[in-house]
Order: C-alpha cells, then sequence, then structure tokens
C-alpha cells in the first residue's frame, strides 16, 4: 500500500529535514510539494493530523521522502511517502465554505428509514468506501442518515461503530477550520441535526 507506520526512533539512516527552511528550499530538497511542515492535512479514515516534518529516509537502495503526520486525536505518528500522499487520499482540511456547506446538510432531513434499510453488508462496503475517500460532504451525509434512522429504531452496534467514528471525524475537521474545542464542534454537529428534525 506504500504506507509506513511507526514511530519515529532516532535511526541513523534518516535524514530529518529542518522545518526552518523556507518552503521553496524545502521543495527543492524533497520535490514539488502541496503542504508544508506545520500544514493540517486529514487522512481519510483517520482523521486531521499535522506534518510535523519532512524526512528522507533509505528504503533498501532508494532514499525515499515522507511526511510525518502526527495523528491529533490518537498522538500516533505516521510516515506517509511523499509520491503515495494523493494515492492515500490525504487532503488539506476542508474550507470554512464547505464545513458551511457541511451543516446546511446536516440541517437537511434524512433519508426515509426504507431507503436505510437495503441490506448491512451492502451499507457496510457503502460506508468503509466513504470513509477510506474522507470527503467531508459524504460523511456529512452517513451521519445525518444514521441519526435519522436512530429516531425510528435502535442502530445496530455495526451502525453505532460508524456513526461514532464518523461523528469523531467530523469533530476533528471542524474543530480545526472553526478553530474551537471538539466540545463546542461535537454541540455545532448535534445543533445542526436538532434542526434537522
Amino acid at each position: 500500500m506504500g504506507l509506513y507506520v511507526e514511530l519515529i526512533p532516532e535511526n541513523p539512516l534518516m535524514t530529518v529535514v529542518s522545518a526552518n527552511k523556507s518552503k521553496s528550499s524545502l521543495s527543492k530538497h524533497l520535490g514539488a510539494s502541496l503542504f508544508d511542515v506545520n500544514d493540517f492535512v486529514v487522512y481519510p479514515g483517520h482523521g486531521v493530523a499535522q506534518i510535523s516534518r519532512m524526512v528522507q529516509k533509505n528504503v533498501g537502495k532508494e532514499q525515499l521522502n515522507f511526511y510525518e503526520l502526527k495523528l491529533i486525536q490518537k498522538g500516533v505518528t505516521v510516515l506517509v511517502p511523499a509520491d503515495n500522499f494523493a494515492a492515500v487520499g490525504i487532503r488539506p482540511v476542508s474550507s470554512k465554505a464547505v464545513v458551511k456547506e457541511m451543516f446546511n446538510l446536516l440541517a437537511q432531513p434524512g433519508k426515509p428509514v426504507l431507503v436505510m434499510g437495503a441490506s448491512w453488508g451492502r451499507r457496510n462496503r457503502e460506508f468503509t468506501s466513504k470513509i477510506a475517500r474522507g470527503d467531508l460532504l459524504e460523511l456529512a451525509e452517513i451521519y445525518r442518515d444514521l441519526r435519522n434512522v436512530s429516531k425510528y429504531k435502535e442502530l445496530s452496534f455495526g451502525e453505532k461503530a460508524f456513526a461514532m467514528q464518523i461523528e469523531t471525524l467530523l469533530i476533528e475537521e471542524v474543530a480545526i477550520v472553526e478553530r474551537c474545542t471538539a466540545g463546542d464542534a461535537l454541540a455545532m454537529l448535534r445543533k445542526e441535526q436538532c434542526h434537522a428534525r
């Protein structure tokens, strides 16, 4: 898959590119880059991360460039090859306009329960695929629809797990974009859900 997850030890085979370098010198050192040290990004299915540094590491006989990401809520450090950033689906955090659109989506009524009644296997695959893509509006749609279903019946264990995972992903991104606490972001999400009733 091209993803290397590890806690970063002191390693003589790894060269850390100084965070004090300018973006242009980092780009020259690591190749063209859309992201810079300290940028926030969304790692689909895992949440918001901050680029803590750029690293060159010897893997076999090749020297590869990596972004070191620190997942905000989990405190885990992840190395992602710079060449695989797009393939993994890592993207910048959403704009305020996209977050506003997400809140508008949450304020709309969810799909009718009968539409959501498709087989669990099919819905599970659909939800998993959307989480893997990491699109904020797709995640909000699933969240809205599951919350709507929960008004009419108790969610299954799997549905509850998806709802909690997606709520966490939404909270992380809203908190970064709106520059608020996770608690405030949760209150905003649930407020929009109340408006949809």
